[in-house]
């Protein structure tokens, strides 16, 4: 076959994705290879991942506004419901177009987080400074709606294929 003469076949034997948490992704595995486990055995591991989910008493200790936490929603309007209360303090955006500076571009769909903001020379508008994958890109004007966006809550597609400390999720939306 084409593909045989152009790929080599490798094996991932190191997990980095979940390495900031060895003990989920030791119960993950476990699951994941649950016919070797007893039910008893798999009793056992629902009950230890079911101790990480949130009470509505926990939920309000959460703090949901860092780089490395989110709030999940199933549909655009309960996430632009949320993102409209979120705390002030959240500093987390999403970029909703390409936006190309003098630094480099920032895809569609890019996180960010917000690191300053300031004046421009003449005082006219506002100098939003967001840090996109450690590299800082200014955005002018008022804040942009239709360049970025608030990201404290995001919906399941806008957060696939990245990593979180800590997610709460919305399962009604």
């Amino acid at each position: 076959p084409l593909y045989a003469d152009n790929f080599k076949l490798m094996e991932k034997k190191t997990n980095y994705r979940q390495n900031r948490d060895k003990d989920f992704y030791t119960l993950c595995n476990q699951l994941r290879n649950r016919e070797t486990l007893t039910e008893e055995e798999t009793k056992v591991v629902l009950d230890k991942l079911n101790t990480r989910v949130a009470t509505p008493a926990t939920l309000a200790t959460l703090d949901l506004t860092g780089e490395t936490a989110v709030y999940i929603a199933g549909k655009n309007v309960v996430v632009d419901n949320i993102n409209r209360s979120a705390p002030i303090e959240c500093k987390k955006v999403v970029n909703l177009r390409k936006h190309t500076s003098h630094v480099g571009t920032v895809q569609n769909g890019s996180h960010g987080f917000v690191v300053g903001k300031t004046r421009s020379a003449d005082d006219t508008t506002d100098v939003y400074k967001i840090n996109f994958n450690g590299v800082e890109h200014h955005y002018h004007g008022t804040y942009p709606k239709d360049a970025i966006a608030r990201a404290y809550c995001l919906t399941i597609h806008r957060v696939q294929g990245r990593t979180y400390d800590t997610v709460v999720i919305d399962p009604a939306s």
